[in-house]
C-alpha cells in the first residue's frame, strides 16, 4: 500500500484581529483538479466595531508550482482605506491558518508596476525570487496580465498565537463552493 495524501479539510478559524482590523471568513473554494484550482479561503477585511468592509483577501493552500503566478495570498484594499497597512496586517493574521495546513512559507506575487503592493510584500520581509512572464495558457494572461514579481515569505512552522498544534476555536468544516482563481500548472521554482 502506498502513501495516501490526507484529504484536505478547511478549518473554521478563530477571530483574526489586529487593532481595528478584523479578517472575517467569507467563504471557501474546494480544490478543482480539472480546472487546476487549489483549496482557497476568501476573507473580508473589516473595521471594528462597525464591521464596515474595506477590502478582501484570498489564501490559497497548495504547492509552490501551482501558485507561482497567483501566489498563496491575494489582497485588495478599497481606495479610501489605503495607507494604513491593512493588507500587511491581514497577511500576518492569515499565516495562522497557513501554518495549520503545514505551510512554512508563502509565495506572494504582484504586478511589477504596483508599487504599493510591492512595498506591502517587502514590509513583510519576503525575498524576491524574480520577475516571471505569465504563460498564455494562464487565466491571469487572459485577464491581460503579462508579468509578475514573485516573492517567498518565510512564515515558520508554528502559529505565533495560539499554540502550534491547533487553533483553539478552529473547527473542520465542509467546503462551500465559491468562484476560484486558476493557479499555474507545471512550473516549479
Amino acid at each position: 500500500m502506498g502513501d495516501r495524501a490526507r484529504p484536505f479539510s478547511f478549518i473554521d478559524p478563530p477571530p483574526l484581529v489586529d487593532g481595528e482590523l478584523r479578517v472575517v471568513l467569507a467563504g471557501t473554494t474546494p480544490a478543482d483538479p480539472v480546472k487546476g484550482y487549489v483549496p482557497m479561503y476568501s476573507f473580508a477585511l473589516t473595521l471594528r466595531p462597525t464591521g464596515k468592509k474595506i477590502g478582501e483577501m484570498r489564501l490559497r493552500i497548495g504547492p509552490d508550482d501551482a501558485l507561482l503566478y497567483p501566489g498563496h495570498i491575494g489582497y485588495g484594499v478599497n481606495e479610501p482605506h489605503r495607507g494604513h497597512h491593512y493588507a500587511e496586517r491581514a497577511c500576518r493574521l492569515v499565516t495562522r491558518i497557513a501554518r495549520v495546513h503545514g505551510l512554512t512559507h508563502l509565495l506572494l506575487t504582484c504586478d511589477p508596476v504596483n508599487t504599493a503592493s510591492r512595498r506591502t510584500i517587502e514590509r513583510l520581509g519576503a525575498r524576491l525570487l524574480g520577475l516571471y512572464d505569465i504563460p498564455p495558457e494562464q487565466e491571469m494572461y487572459r485577464e491581460g496580465k503579462r508579468r509578475v514579481l514573485c516573492y517567498r515569505w518565510e512564515i515558520g512552522s508554528t502559529p505565533l498565537d495560539p499554540s502550534p498544534r491547533t487553533l483553539p476555536d478552529a473547527r473542520l468544516k465542509s467546503p462551500r463552493p465559491r468562484h476560484g482563481i486558476k493557479p499555474a500548472r507545471n512550473r516549479s521554482l
